[in-house]
């Protein structure tokens, strides 16, 4: 059986499980410790296949069917913390989805708005930024945007979307 599937949870409905189930599988995976979260090496121990695809005409999607999984994005122009984001996010549709799915985004933002993309992006926030850790290094660096991201490897905008959905406030 896959590890994906191991992973994979009907239940996850809410911010603090999905950030729950993101630490139940980051914890699990050999390399838990390293930082940035290498989230393509993670998906690639967890059985599911990450794939870049220059020529597609949407930004990023997911595949999953009994037999294994598959995450793709468009990485043309996109940075690093971009990319990392977008698997973190799509390996979130996968790993809690309740059925077999296959979908495609034009766009992934850590604002997203509501339902199976909302659990997408507690998981992957969680995932990539976990919040006992993040708790700490605003102790040494205090709540700056850039220093956060640079030690998690994420854009401005997703630290900024763990420190709304924490309900901390920016000094």
């Amino acid at each position: 059986m896959s590890k994906f599937i191991q992973f994979r949870d009907d239940v996850i409905c809410f911010r603090k499980d999905c950030e729950r189930h993101a630490n139940r599988v980051r914890s699990s995976f050999p390399q838990s410790k390293v930082r940035p979260v290498p989230v393509q090496d993670l998906c690639e121990w967890l059985g599911v296949s990450v794939l870049d695809d220059r020529e597609a005409k949407w930004l990023a999607g997911s595949l999953v069917r009994k037999d294994g999984a598959a995450i793709f994005y468009n990485g043309n122009g996109l940075s690093g913390e971009e990319v990392r984001f977008i698997v973190a996010y799509e390996l979130g549709h996968v790993l809690l989805s309740k059925t077999e799915i296959a979908h495609m985004h034009l766009s992934v933002s850590p604002f997203a708005a509501h339902g199976d993309d909302l659990r997408a992006v507690y998981f992957a926030v969680g995932l990539l930024v976990p919040e006992d850790e993040l708790r700490h290094q605003v102790d040494i660096v205090g709540l700056s945007e850039g220093a956060l991201g640079l030690k998690f490897g994420v854009s401005a905008d997703v630290v900024k979307h763990r420190v709304t959905s924490l309900h901390w406030r920016w000094s």
